[in-house]
């Protein structure tokens, strides 16, 4: 799939969430780099360093993720299982959903 095909898809996804303004105070300093969803959750990444999560049926917020220590600028589900996320640290993680932990953490050649 093509980079434009994804940024479509992206945008269909966003605009078919009626309730996306719930999330609109997510607290970044800077804007939002980066956004993932799957059937149940939403990630967000940005500026912040921080990756915060969001539970699609309560409209809640349910965490954060804090193992980057630079700008997120990749999130992406692997089914419902797996969240990959990269920043400008260089560094790629694995995160198993279900606990969040981090399973893998690959540094990236600069």
């Amino acid at each position: 799939m093509n980079l434009i095909n994804e940024i479509r898809n992206l945008i269909d996804y966003i605009q078919n969430l009626h309730y996306i303004h719930a999330f609109i105070s997510y607290n970044l300093q800077g804007s939002i780099n980066a956004i993932a969803g799957n059937n149940n959750m939403l990630a967000l990444g940005g500026f912040s360093e921080i990756i915060k999560l969001y539970d699609l049926k309560t409209r809640k917020e349910k965490g954060e993720l804090m193992e980057h220590t630079g700008s997120i600028t990749y999130l992406q589900f692997y089914e419902t299982q797996y969240l990959i996320s990269g920043a400008e640290d260089g560094i790629v993680i694995i995160w198993r959903v279900k606990d969040w932990v981090p399973l893998h953490k690959l540094r990236v050649k600069k």
